[in-house]
């Protein structure tokens, strides 16, 4: 059975001298978030049937064959044991939350079929024990394996249901996995999509690890044994400030590299050894799920990023995985652009006067 793992990860790369030195454990169970997540932090109810060993909430992902969340038609029931015509996934909490994004993530493959593209509606309970209102539809991406973010901006709701209410796949609704966000949807864009990868000499990859999906069946990275040291990374092409990275090593069972290194440098260098800063060390545990993020605190100013494992370090990537990085930011504006701005601040102070 294949299983879908998604790692988000920061990044820093350190030099060759230094790689010796095992980093500081990243936080593991899932990792640590650099948005405020909260999906699973209150009290749950859904009518899903089977859950792939995972959550609907983003605490464990497993979007991969025969592992999406999922319920028969036949079987949909509420809360109350009455039948109905969608899936649901149903949560409250006991003081007011905001919600300023909601994630959805497209289920991914069953046998030889893709499901992708079902429809959604989203719920809020406005009052603690209330009834809960329709806010808006929406619709999932049909290319499996994808992200929705979708902007929410709802301020002091007690309660989130979202509803798959047509199927991806005649006699199933199914979902990849749900997530809610306070942070506003402005901070998730994948910077990394599209951005040069690059790769250890030697290391086997196909595709990109840039290329927007987390398909188990587009194997972008794989560590070979009898190599010293093997890395995998993305080259922004110019200084981004990163919150954050999400990794994806969604393969089959057992080929997920877990403990990578993650490094980031800033500048050009000729001398690929040179200039790596460490951040951390990856402690995914698989049996948690299949995200696992990594928080760069208030943002760390990065040209490249890369995960790196070596046999000397203990974590050698050999017959291990990464499909994947996703990486959350934004570019650092250009010193001209600064200049501009601040003579724009400055012209307005003056009109001011």
């Amino acid at each position: 059975m294949r299983t879908c793992v998604l790692v988000l990860v920061g990044v820093l790369v350190m030099s060759q001298a230094a790689m010796a030195e095992i980093p500081p454990p990243l936080p593991g169970q899932g990792g640590q978030s650099p948005f405020d997540r909260f999906a699973g932090t209150g009290t749950v109810k859904q009518n899903a049937t089977h859950v792939g060993g995972g959550n609907l909430n983003g605490l464990g992902w497993y979007v991969g064959s025969t592992s999406a969340i999922y319920v028969r038609h036949a079987d949909a029931k509420d809360e109350f044991g009455n039948s109905v015509d969608y899936m649901y996934y149903r949560e409250t909490w006991t003081t007011a939350r905001d919600l300023g994004t909601l994630m959805v993530a497209a289920p991914g493959y069953i046998g030889n079929q893709s499901y992708g593209g079902a429809s959604g509606e989203l719920w809020v309970q406005r009052e603690q024990g209330g009834e809960f209102t329709k806010l808006e539809s929406f619709r999932f991406s049909v290319d499996p394996f994808t992200m929705d973010f979708f902007a929410v901006n709802q301020k002091n709701i007690y309660g989130v249901e979202i509803r798959v209410t047509d199927g991806t796949e005649p006699g199933y609704h199914q979902v990849g996995a749900i997530e809610f966000f306070t942070d506003s949807i402005e901070n998730f864009a994948n910077v990394a999509f599209g951005k040069d990868a690059f790769y250890s000499p030697g290391s086997k990859q196909r595709g990109s690890v840039t290329d927007g999906t987390y398909s188990a069946s587009n194997d972008s990275f794989y560590g070979i044994a009898g190599q010293k040291e093997q890395y995998v990374g993305v080259d922004f092409g110019g200084d981004f400030l990163l919150k954050g990275l999400l990794i994806n090593t969604c393969m089959y069972t057992g080929y997920e590299w877990e403990n990578f290194d993650v490094q980031y440098r800033l500048g050009e260098y000729e001398d690929d050894s040179e200039g790596w800063i460490p951040w951390g060390r990856a402690t995914a545990d698989r049996t948690v799920g299949d995200m696992y993020w990594v928080s760069f605190g208030d943002g760390v100013e990065a040209s490249q990023v890369r995960l790196y494992g070596s046999a000397a370090g203990g974590n050698d990537p050999a017959g291990k995985i990464i499909n994947q990085i996703w990486a959350f930011g934004a570019p650092v504006p250009e010193p001209m652009t600064m200049t501009l701005l601040a003579l724009g601040g400055l012209a307005l102070l003056r009109r001011r006067t």
